[in-house]
């Protein structure tokens, strides 16, 4: 049986994987410090696509990454930065700040691998990170069948948003709230041959845009250690600025985001949880997440109703 799933599985992907290039997701941090854009990324050895389709992500499971080759990425103003993939097929490139709303094109000689969007604020007061999963989209991340079907089978068109977080997510990026002017960074432990469907799922709901960071496989490190070692690399990338915490209480954010707070790597802001597992377990973790939180005097936000939501951040962000 697992034979033939397999095989079914392959003739529906197609052949061709390996005779083409693709970049599955690309990053923008912006170095408010050395007035610099850093463009971070891996590429793999598949034709480059949309990423919308299922067909397009289960052709990402079976991608390999390739090694030493070049290519360039242009800006909407017309700029043009050369940059190498390495042997491990990342690359890495520096280019002068810009503010505002941008995009940019990673090409491989004629063929366009990735466009992207982004919006860099003038100046910067705190470092948003949410997760995806049950944070601002709707998977069902208690039930894994459910998780896998809606993350393989199912177009980022008909995903729903959890409802009030697009709103709210606006509204801070913006810079209207006390808290000042955001850098976004969106934290999942999705692999990265979903990123190209979430920043459409992004665009249809009307999130701000922000960046997007995957873990590189399936099988790379778990999420509790990948959400962990990227929030500690954040706070080396914007030294002294306070973090603003968004997640869900389905699997681990609680436990990453107050072990993180008790790090004292950075400032905490807050912590805001989304309660999608109202089990008597779940709850004595939050309350103990809650309890440790407290102690650091950190705000702990739980709440499974948007009207919840937006009156304890209406509260606490948006009135003097």
């Amino acid at each position: 049986m697992r034979t033939v799933i397999m095989v079914v599985l392959l003739s529906f992907i197609g052949a061709g994987v390996l005779s083409a290039q693709n970049v599955q997701e690309a990053r923008v941090f912006p170095l408010f410090r050395e007035k610099l854009l850093f463009i971070e990324g891996r590429v793999d050895n598949l034709k480059s696509r949309e990423g919308f389709s299922t067909r397009d992500r289960l052709r990402g499971l079976l991608s390999k990454f390739v090694a030493s080759m070049p290519l360039d990425i242009y800006f909407n103003d017309g700029f043009h930065l050369p940059a190498q993939v390495s042997e491990n097929g990342y690359f890495r490139a520096t280019t002068p700040i810009r503010t505002g709303v941008n995009s940019l094109k990673i090409r491989s000689g004629d063929t366009v691998l990735f466009t992207h969007d982004f919006q860099i604020p003038s100046k910067v007061d705190f470092i948003m990170v949410s997760d995806i999963d049950d944070t601002v989209m709707l998977s069902e991340v208690t039930n894994k069948a459910k998780l896998v079907w809606n993350s393989l089978w199912k177009n980022f068109d008909k995903r729903s948003a959890i409802p009030g977080t697009p709103e709210l997510y606006r509204r801070l990026a913006t810079g209207e709230s006390i808290l000042g002017n955001p850098v976004i960074i969106y934290l999942t432990g999705s692999p990265a041959f979903m990123s190209k469907y979430l920043q459409g799922f992004f665009k249809k709901c009307e999130f701000p845009m922000g960046t997007i960071i995957t873990k590189s496989s399936i099988k790379s490190s778990k999420q509790h250690d990948h959400k962990g070692e990227w929030l500690k690399h954040l706070t080396a990338i914007y030294p002294g600025k306070p973090f603003l915490l968004f997640g869900d209480s389905g699997e681990h954010d609680p436990e990453i985001y107050t072990t993180f707070a008790e790090s004292c790597k950075a400032p905490v802001l807050g912590v805001i949880i989304n309660h999608v597992k109202p089990t008597k377990e779940n709850n004595q973790k939050l309350e103990r997440c809650r309890t440790r939180l407290n102690a650091l005097k950190i705000p702990f936000l739980i709440w499974d109703k948007e009207k919840d939501l937006k009156a304890a951040t209406e509260k606490a962000w948006f009135t003097n």
